[in-house]
């Protein structure tokens, strides 16, 4: 896809990162989902840095530049996705999920969460495919959330109930795909029916 040079947000995110990045740190982790088109787009736009973000749209003029969640610091789009305090604990809570169904000791970054889990950070190569799944889902329904909040101002949910959420979502989603020719291309039934009984666990 990019024969001559690589996307200039492959530089920005290792400006950012303060490490150099290489493209396939930025766009191989998430090649083999299976969530739906738009949850896709998001990610695609995100990991070319092109959503707008308040601090992106002040730079417009178009906004003073801060959260709309927290409403208190600048909303680049690591604080959008991780850093937000008031979104930092639904990764926590994610982190448990994981560290359930992987049985691994599992600290997301947010590289992680930005661009997926590698599969070498696994035993096998199939926990690396749930987690995307789930990070993916959860980035999607934390950017669906942001935007109810801004444009229709609906009140910021608690961190459990966005988990719950989350936890919906994938449900859905697997409910849609089982059986598909899409599902068959990673198989990770078995291992996302162990969401479930973490959540009621959980609760």
């Amino acid at each position: 896809m990019y024969p001559t040079a690589p996307p200039t947000c492959v530089n920005t995110w290792s400006i950012v990162f303060g490490t150099e990045l290489k493209i396939n740190d930025v766009f191989v982790q998430m090649n083999c989902n299976i969530h739906n088109r738009k949850c896709l787009n998001f990610h695609w736009k995100l990991a070319h840095r092109a959503l707008f973000s308040e601090k992106r749209l002040q730079r417009m003029n178009k906004s003073d530049g801060k959260c709309k969640i927290c409403k208190y610091e600048d909303e680049t789009l690591c604080h959008l996705v991780r850093d937000c305090s008031k979104i930092f604990p639904v990764w926590t809570l994610i982190e448990h999920l994981l560290n359930d169904i992987c049985n691994e000791d599992i600290n997301l970054s947010t590289r992680d969460i930005l661009f997926g889990i590698r599969q070498d950070r696994f035993i096998s190569p199939v926990y690396s495919d749930v987690a995307n799944f789930i990070i993916l889902a959860a980035k999607w329904e934390i950017w669906k959330q942001r935007n109810n909040v801004k444009m229709e101002g609906a009140q910021v949910i608690k961190s459990f109930d966005m988990f719950k959420k989350i936890i919906d979502a994938c449900n859905s989603q697997i409910d849609l795909l089982q059986h598909s020719k899409k599902w068959d291309k990673i198989n990770i039934a078995l291992k996302i029916n162990l969401i479930n009984v973490t959540c009621r666990e959980l609760e």
